[in-house]
């Protein structure tokens, strides 16, 4: 008789295993390249996923972060980077004083898929309302609090979001900003769509593409204006990413002239995403002299 059998002659029938919703979502996901230990939680709270406070996420980040001292000069990540010596941190008007005691804006949350949250650590502004900091991936779990990797941003503090999407069997990260959101008329603007994939530890930036962008220019010999207008519907498949562009050209009155569509593809190599074609921007809108 095999054990089975005498399992059920004796009329015990064996559990299944039932699989802890946190292994669940450690497959969905990389494996952490830090790990946080978070303070055991009461019976209550334990029924409910798990939040991390903005304090647990600098300190998951940077571990000599204190709640008290701030972030001090130099700290290092927990992958043991100097990422605060980044050449972003130092250029182009940036600037960060140090011991740096974060606010409750200098925290930007977006969310993806599996429980991950990618987070915007802001430790330095620059001018025309941008702002440079750490960018990381983090998750919460029961009684630990994991990173899968830390980059750096440069954005815009307002009307940026952050989320992740799928690359195959891999996620990447995206920064949108809109710099269109409040334009006014007869001004130029571009919406930029950032991404980063996850490496060793590091999200690397592979790609930086224009969703939308307005500019103008002369183009005849009586000096009208004509305006050009650039839509970009991006989406990620297991290669890379694809671009579904569109240029529409308006004369002075706002009145349609010509408009061309145009898709083109950007797998992911070495280089980043290296895409097949020029943008369809590049091609129509006039060079300048």
């Amino acid at each position: 008789m095999t054990g089975a059998a005498a399992l059920a002659t004796a009329g015990c029938v064996p559990e299944k295993a039932r699989p802890r919703l946190e292994d669940v979502s450690r497959r969905a996901a990389p494996l952490p390249v830090c790990i946080l230990p978070l303070p055991a939680r009461g019976t209550a709270e334990a029924t409910a996923a798990r939040r991390l406070t903005d304090e647990q996420i600098w300190k998951a980040v940077f571990p000599s972060f204190d709640e008290q001292k701030g972030l001090p000069a130099g700290a290092k990540t927990c992958t043991d980077r100097p990422l605060l010596e980044d050449a972003a941190f130092r250029t182009g008007g940036a600037e960060g004083r140090f011991p740096f005691r974060p606010g409750d804006d200098d925290l930007l949350l977006g969310s993806g898929g599996d429980r991950l949250k990618v987070a915007w650590l802001r430790t330095h502004r620059a001018g025309d309302g941008e702002a440079v900091g750490a960018l990381a991936v983090v998750r919460a779990l029961d009684r630990f609090a994991e990173v899968y990797g830390v980059g750096v941003l440069r954005g815009r503090r307002e009307g940026l979001e952050l989320g992740t999407e799928r690359l195959g069997g891999e996620f990447v990260v995206t920064a949108r900003e809109d710099g269109c959101a409040e334009r006014k008329p007869q001004r130029p603007c571009e919406a930029l769509l950032h991404v980063f994939l996850p490496r060793e530890g590091r999200l690397e930036p592979v790609a930086s593409v224009a969703t939308r962008r307005v500019d103008y220019a002369r183009v005849d010999r009586a000096g009208a204006v004509t305006e050009y207008e650039l839509a970009t519907l991006p989406r990620f498949d297991a290669q890379g990413l694809v671009l579904s562009e569109q240029v529409i050209v308006r004369d002075e009155a706002g009145r349609e002239v010509r408009k061309r569509e145009e898709e083109r593809a950007c797998p992911l190599t070495d280089r980043g995403m290296v895409c097949s074609d020029d943008s369809l921007w590049t091609r129509m809108f006039p060079k300048r002299r």
